[in-house]
């Protein structure tokens, strides 16, 4: 192709597969500098929830890729910052 300076070019980036993807609420996950954390509902009491280290992929303007950490099932918190008080489970 002779493209010339100046010519508009359209292009797609298809990254992934959309089938194996997990995208979640960026409020859901709470990045502690090098390390992000998401809350686990307990899959034995309603009203128990555990922090749980995810590796992160891509971040949109609202969501971010999980690609570790999580699996089909487990029940995350949607707003993580409700989740931290002022006793810190950070250390």
């Amino acid at each position: 192709m002779n493209w010339k300076i100046g010519t508009l070019v359209r292009g797609r980036i298809v990254i992934g597969h959309e089938d194996r993807d997990l995208y979640v609420p960026l409020s859901a996950v709470n990045r502690l500098g090098m390390r992000s954390v998401v809350w686990v509902k307990d899959r034995n009491s309603n009203d128990v929830f555990h922090a749980r280290t995810v590796q992160t992929g891509i971040r949109t303007e609202d969501s971010i890729e999980i690609l570790s950490g999580i699996e089909v099932g487990d029940q995350i918190v949607e707003n993580a910052a409700y989740m931290v008080g002022s006793d810190s489970f950070i250390q």
